[in-house]
């Protein structure tokens, strides 16, 4: 609540800046800015709740609930991300929505409850994009110009430009990952493997629970992969996936 009251405060006083005047350019920037602002609050405070409404409704007996609860609550954390950094599209947040509705294909019956509440949570925060203002229709297309070269090479082209660092990429959007569980897909082992993960790591791109403990895909991780599979899906003979056999180096 303290948090909700500052932002709160913000807002007031930026709302007094206004009124002092300033040019459209200025008040229209500043509008979008507050806006985002309050809609971080607003996700923040509906993420709180998020979280213990799946773990509510989630079966304790299933044997398949922690893995279960943390594929739900990864897709509403990207989903999340979207709004709160100022990306939120309609087409964007039904994304997350065809993804809920893929895994349900795999699940059994008793399992609706589960897809049913992960559902609802999308649901609301579309529902509170739309509702301060901060949903799109569509995505606007990035000029070419707005590239920052060395930011890209150094976040995305160089940590992704590798068989077994995209390899392991796509084997933590499934799911997370041991270090052993990696090595024995990707068939890499010690100091070898860890290169890698460390080249992952330093990217911003995956991240470990614990220490010592399982790797998982970061937010920025997974809209690298996203980004890759939509360019390889454009191009001729990149979109048809094949086996990593080549993935021991």
């Amino acid at each position: 609540m303290r948090e909700i009251r500052d932002e709160v405060r913000a807002l007031r006083e930026e709302v007094r800046a206004l009124s002092e005047g300033r040019s459209q350019t200025g008040v229209t920037g500043l509008i979008a800015a507050m806006q985002r602002e309050f809609g971080k609050v607003a996700i923040d405070a509906h993420l709180e709740s998020a979280r213990a409404g799946l773990e509510h409704e989630l079966d304790r007996a299933c044997p398949e609930r922690e893995k279960c609860l943390e594929v739900f609550f990864r897709e509403i954390m990207e989903s999340a991300g979207t709004i709160t950094d100022g990306r939120a599209t309609r087409e964007a947040l039904a994304g997350y929505h065809r993804r809920i509705r893929e895994l349900k294909k795999q699940a059994q019956p008793t399992c609706t409850p589960c897809f049913e509440e992960a559902t609802r949570i999308l649901d609301k925060q579309e529902e509170i994009a739309g509702s301060l203002g901060i949903l799109r229709e569509r995505e606007d297309d990035p000029s070419i110009g707005s590239i920052s070269v060395e930011e890209t090479v150094k976040k995305v082209l160089e940590p992704t430009a590798s068989i077994p660092r995209l390899g392991i990429l796509m084997e933590l959007a499934t799911d997370s990952r041991t270090f052993s569980g990696l090595s024995a897909i990707t068939g890499l082992r010690g100091g070898n493997l860890l290169f890698h993960l460390e080249k992952l790591e330093g990217a911003g791109l995956i991240s470990q629970r614990y220490e010592r403990g399982e790797y998982e895909l970061t937010a920025s991780g997974y809209r690298v992969l996203r980004g890759i599979a939509r360019i390889s899906a454009s191009l001729p003979g990149c979109g048809q996936k094949s086996e990593h056999t080549d993935r021991k180096i």
